[in-house]
């Protein structure tokens, strides 16, 4: 015999949006003027640092709550930098510089 689970939904009221659901194509995003459809928009060249930096989690610590933690400070490697390829050339970088 199986119970049924008490589901509930996670939106229980309508969106903002004209449909009141989620909307992958919007008009309303269009009459102001912006792609109706998800779109890739390239950044403004924002001066000399043009690069967003994109952290990721780290393996070994929990936030700062490993980061005293003496075995946990010896597991942790030197960081790496991950880059797109045409970035890097046209700075000169190359796999295993190091990079400031």
């Amino acid at each position: 015999q199986f119970a049924m689970a008490d589901v509930k939904p996670v939106l229980q009221d309508k969106l903002h949006t004209p449909s009141g659901r989620i909307e992958l194509y919007s008009k309303a995003m269009q009459r102001s003027g912006y792609p109706a459809l998800p779109t890739y928009v390239p950044l403004v060249d924002d001066g000399p640092h043009p690069l967003l930096f994109i952290p990721t989690a780290n393996h070994n610590f929990l936030n700062s709550t490993f980061a005293g933690n003496d075995k946990h400070i010896r597991m942790e490697k030197a960081p790496r930098l991950y880059m797109n390829i045409l970035d890097a050339e046209a700075r000169g970088i190359r796999d295993g510089d190091t990079v400031r």
